[in-house]
């Protein structure tokens, strides 16, 4: 069996898996679902902060933006530095969800989207409390998918950094195209 700080942490958190059912079924919505109700609530604080003005559609694009090229990035960093699945290496894992390929898993997706949503109300006035509640809804994400046994802690952390460099550089391409 694999020993690294990578491989140790991931089987302490995906170890809780069928110790308590509760928990089991919060790390499963987070680590689904949780990243569509990050998405929902950026959208509508943008939409009523703004009340649907040009500043929202902004927004909203520059969102859009991110996503594209973080998923463009992760797509092009899983090439070449390629890790797979837990699933498809280690065994004695428990899973909660059975993902749709096993090839890549860093950086992490869905921690990449929910990290982009959580940074994106920063450039438009956010306040302190609520970007953080984003962060940390966004850091259980990230957590839910390891606990679910899909995704690695380096996994986690690769999508928050990709995150933190394509937030801000989407936010300026999109200044460049709008102004």
């Amino acid at each position: 069996m694999k020993t690294s700080w990578n491989y140790k942490e991931f089987f302490k958190v995906n170890n809780k898996v069928g110790q308590n059912e509760k928990l089991d079924f919060a790390m499963y919505f987070a680590s689904s679902w949780l990243i569509y109700v990050i998405s929902a609530i950026v959208i509508l604080w943008g939409y009523f902060k703004f009340n649907g003005s040009v500043t929202f559609w902004f927004m909203f694009l520059a969102l859009g933006i991110s996503i594209f090229f973080g998923l463009i990035a992760s797509f092009t960093i899983s090439l070449f530095w390629s890790q797979k699945r837990p699933i498809a290496v280690l065994k004695d894992i428990k899973q909660l969800i059975i993902p749709f390929q096993t090839w890549k898993s860093f950086p992490s997706d869905h921690t990449l989207i929910s990290f982009l949503f959580a940074l994106m109300p920063l450039y438009f006035g956010a306040s302190f409390f609520f970007v953080l509640a984003l962060f940390l809804l966004s850091a259980v994400v990230g957590y839910g998918r390891v606990y679910v046994g899909v995704h690695y802690p380096y996994d986690i952390f690769g999508g928050f950094l990709l995150a933190l460099i394509i937030s801000p550089l989407s936010f300026f391409l999109t200044l460049i195209l709008v102004f």
